[in-house]
C-alpha cells in the first residue's frame, strides 16, 4: 500500500493504466543504475532508487548538439528502464544522431 505522501507525489503516474498503484509499488522498490546524470534524476522522480554510473556521452554528428542529445539519450534511457520495472511495452532503440541545419 502506498503512503499518502507516495500518492500524492507520484498522483500522475498513478492514473496511468500502464503503472496504477501496483506498477508504482515496483517503481518505489526497484534500485536500477542509470548511465548518466539525466536519467537518475528522471528514475529518481519516478520513484526509483538509483546507483548512478559513470556518465556515457551520447552520440551527435555536432558539437552544438551534444548537450541536446545528452538529455535527449537521459530520457530515453529513463522511459525504458521504467517500462522494465514496470513491465509493459516493447524495448526500443534509440537510433538518432542528432544534426543540425543544412546538415546530413
Amino acid at each position: 500500500m502506498l503512503s499518502p505522501e507516495d500518492r500524492r507525489r507520484h498522483a500522475r503516474q498513478l492514473l496511468l493504466p500502464e503503472i496504477g498503484e501496483a506498477g508504482q509499488r515496483a517503481l518505489l522498490d526497484a534500485r536500477v543504475s542509470a548511465g548518466s546524470d539525466v536519467a537518475a534524476l528522471y528514475l529518481e522522480r519516478a520513484g526509483l532508487q538509483v546507483a548512478r554510473g559513470a556518465e556515457t556521452p551520447a552520440a551527435t554528428a555536432t558539437p552544438e548538439l551534444a548537450e541536446a542529445a545528452r538529455f535527449l539519450a537521459g530520457a530515453f534511457e529513463a522511459v525504458e528502464t521504467i517500462k522494465r520495472v514496470v513491465g509493459v511495452g516493447q524495448p526500443g532503440r534509440l537510433d538518432v544522431s542528432l544534426r543540425g541545419p543544412g546538415e546530413r
